[in-house]
């Protein structure tokens, strides 16, 4: 049965129920392709798909700890107030881009009074947009961000963060003074806790120091984008080897530089905005004019026939136009434009992936196909991830309401795997029901009679032994009786004989 906490006010619309579980397996799916699952290990699906549990069980907890007024509060205003604030941004913006000029106080009054109205009520949006963020998400975040340090024999997907914080402080030996202040820590390093940070303040900053601040709010559509997200994300993982590129960049644009200084300063024309007097004029003119596709050879003194240094000159040009603009700029291309190839080629194999084999036991479609079996059959009714999260929050509720008796030996079994973190001994790796034939199925049911049957003619030999046994030890019996009894009938008439 489906708790009753993943229905939340859906008590008999089937309909709605499955447009929710279609919702969450979508959510499943997005979280897969965003943490780069290793397709080839089944571990790696359980173990995302763990974590992925971890985080809607607990925005159930939150759900169900509310009122249904509360639930809507929380769950669906957010979303319509970070819509609304980023309205009030973009027409912040449109207003300061129409009627800003150099001085400010050169537009007209009521431009400067309507920009004022909308960054105050910008500023008070933030501020509770920062609010609902920090009571839905905030404990979320320090969860994720404490799951890193969670042993790696134990599982806390079916406690209470409560007994999860206990547990921490005990395994790590801290103080509640220290785990709080690691936990703000953790929380401070979160990017989108940073993001809504920087959001309150340059809009309060807009309103005091200077309007240009709400310029910041136009990347709210980075953050709200998932497209944009999973891009920024892979750039930042790439962020590395740019930065790299980009110091090499500067060191070969240095060595340059100290040529032109020794050797063709002359060509260098400051009436057309070239200086190199110093290393550091040449250095910054080099990059002014030549990184923008090389077009330094533009403003420099024209090639001088009969100058000493004119082979060396056009040398220096064609080094510069090929290790800057062909190599290294190119490099610096190649880097930004594989890194969204690898996105794109990630995004199709997993997709790929989750349309031609099963979640759970990682058997590919075509099997099925040729076993003759109804595959989505399989994926919907028999391995169906999102029924593997009921049974965990099932799981969960029945140990927070401490009904731990009612639970099956099976269950109990499970339950002891999963608080060990022994999660791959319990999914039906590389194995499904559906592709046991029913020949297969025949032939065990009728092994497993036989050997029920055979177990029981052991028995009644055995108690038919016994019953002989005891019967030989009763005839036995009898016969000594008997015996005892002649002997006794023989001596009362020896008695009998001599008294008279």
């Amino acid at each position: 049965p489906i708790p009753e906490k993943c229905r939340r006010n859906i008590k008999q619309d089937e309909k709605k129920l499955k447009q929710r579980e279609f919702k969450i397996r979508q959510s499943l799916d997005d979280y897969l392709i965003e943490n780069h699952v290793d397709w080839q290990k089944p571990s790696s699906k359980i173990e995302n798909f763990v974590n992925w549990c971890y985080e809607i069980i607990w925005k159930l907890d939150v759900g169900e700890s509310k009122s249904a007024f509360l639930q809507f509060l929380f769950l669906t205003v957010p979303q319509i107030w970070w819509s609304f604030t980023f309205v009030i941004a973009c027409i912040l913006n449109f207003f300061i881009l129409y009627s800003r000029k150099i001085h400010p106080d050169d537009r007209a009054s009521y431009w400067k009074v309507l920009i004022l109205v909308l960054g105050i009520i910008h500023s008070v949006s933030s501020l509770i947009l920062i609010i609902m963020f920090l009571s839905l998400e905030g404990a979320l975040i320090n969860q994720r961000k404490w799951r890193r340090y969670f042993p790696r024999d134990k599982s806390y997907l079916l406690q209470s963060w409560s007994f999860i914080q206990a547990d921490l402080k005990h395994d790590y030996n801290v103080t509640t003074f220290l785990f709080y202040a690691r936990t703000i820590v953790l929380w401070l390093t979160d990017p989108l806790t940073i993001f809504y940070i920087l959001y309150v303040v340059c809009s309060i900053l807009g309103n005091t120091v200077s309007e240009f601040f709400f310029a910041f709010h136009l990347f709210q559509i980075c953050v709200g984008s998932k497209q944009i997200r999973i891009v920024l994300t892979a750039l930042y993982q790439n962020a590395i080897p740019l930065l790299l590129t980009i110091i090499t960049l500067f060191f070969v644009l240095f060595v340059f530089s100290i040529f032109s200084l020794l050797y063709l300063n002359d060509y260098y024309d400051p009436e057309n905005g070239l200086y190199c007097e110093t290393l550091l004029q040449c250095l910054v003119s080099n990059t002014y004019w030549g990184l923008p596709g090389s077009t330094i050879i533009q403003f420099l003194s024209p090639f001088r026939w009969y100058d000493s240094n004119a082979w060396f000159f056009t040398f220096w040009l064609f080094l510069f136009y090929l290790v800057i603009s062909i190599i290294i700029l190119n490099v610096i291309l190649a880097l930004i434009v594989d890194t969204f190839g690898r996105i794109r080629e990630d995004a199709e194999n997993a997709q790929s992936e989750l349309n031609s084999s099963c979640f759970i036991c990682s058997i590919e479609r075509e099997t099925f196909r040729q076993q003759g079996k109804d595959y989505i059959k399989h994926i919907t009714d028999d391995h169906n991830p999102i029924h593997y999260l009921y049974y965990f929050v099932y799981l969960k509720d029945v140990l927070s309401k401490k009904e731990r008796s009612q639970l099956s030996s099976l269950e109990i079994d499970i339950l002891a795997k999963v608080n060990a973190n022994k999660f791959a001994k319990f999914f039906p790796l590389g194995r499904a029901g559906a592709l046991e034939g029913d020949e297969e199925v025949e032939q065990t049911f009728a092994s497993r009679v036989m050997e029920q049957i055979e177990s029981i003619e052991k028995q009644v030999e055995v108690t038919v032994s016994q019953q002989q046994k005891l019967n030989k030890q009763f005839s036995e019996s009898t016969e000594s009786m008997v015996g005892l009894v002649e002997q006794l009938t023989k001596l009362r008439q020896k008695l009998a004989e001599r008294s008279h």
